[in-house]
């Protein structure tokens, strides 16, 4: 699918050669669902321990959830536009667990019963120059922020033995990162009712406590029945891997989220 999405870069960049790109609207909002896959480890070390990776499939957590997606566009000229959009990722379960780890200051044994909580917000903030604009096509470069707040409730029933009676510990851990990224955007109108766009972000980050990578794609088919009112579809593919390293404690989150979306947009 990272192919795919790439292709779709290819073919403006040969297409590229109008105002205001697309469907010539100032302010477009989008609201859609999307079928959000993820492939999660984390891991939360205190200074000293042993590092522990756990995975969805050790908590308990489905894999794959169906969220709201949304996002917004403002083209405030003819070259410039600033765009947010916002997902999440939240996923619910218990499990036997199959080996010993810890979490902070939770040590889980095996066979332990186990509940987890994860909630994973993703919003992308970019602003964008358009260096090449023509009557159906444009191309552009710019600068965006993709904040991950994160964060992992765990609790876990402990059989103490020798008879003592089974006890209940818990742990949390939530970190929130923002990572700029280099952008580069296009968008080529295949008839007067469909407009294709595709968007890449990538960036390396290592400053103060944080640490990460970031790989983002995602390519959207836009129809418009109507003057301002539009149907859609698309794909978007977020990886990235973030190190939280404080005196106490290293976090480490390890995220890939993708998956296909659907939504209505109302362009002004």
């Amino acid at each position: 699918m990272k192919q795919l999405l790439l292709v779709s870069f290819v073919l403006l960049c040969h297409t590229a050669a109008a105002d205001k790109p697309g469907f010539g609207d100032t302010l477009v909002l989008s609201l859609g669902a999307m079928d959000h896959g993820g492939k999660v480890d984390l891991s939360s070390t205190n200074a000293g321990d042993t590092e522990s990776v756990i995975d969805l499939d050790e908590l308990g957590l489905d894999d794959d959830q169906r969220v709201i997606w949304t996002s917004g566009r403002w083209r405030f000229t003819d070259r410039w536009e600033l765009s947010v959009s916002y997902t999440n990722f939240n996923t619910r379960g218990s499990t036997s667990a199959s080996r010993d780890y810890s979490y902070g200051d939770l040590d889980v044994t095996a066979s332990a019963a186990v509940t987890s909580d994860l909630d994973i917000s993703l919003y992308i903030v970019d602003l964008t120059w358009d260096f090449f604009s023509s009557e159906k096509s444009h191309l552009g470069v710019g600068l965006g922020l993709h904040v991950m707040d994160m964060g992992l409730a765990l609790s876990a029933e402990l059989d103490q033995g020798m008879g003592a009676p089974i006890e209940t510990e818990s742990e949390s851990g939530d970190a929130t990162a923002p990572l700029p990224n280099f952008t580069l955007v296009g968008g080529h109108m295949l008839t007067d009712k469909l407009y294709l766009t595709a968007k890449a972000g990538i960036f390396s980050l290592d400053y103060k406590e944080y640490s990460g990578d970031l790989t983002s794609l995602r390519a959207m088919l836009e129809w418009r029945p109507k003057k301002n009112i539009g149907l859609g579809v698309g794909y978007q593919y977020v990886d990235v891997d973030v190190k939280v390293d404080r005196s106490l404690r290293e976090r480490k989150y390890s995220l890939e989220l993708d998956g296909p979306m659907i939504f209505l947009t109302i362009g002004i």
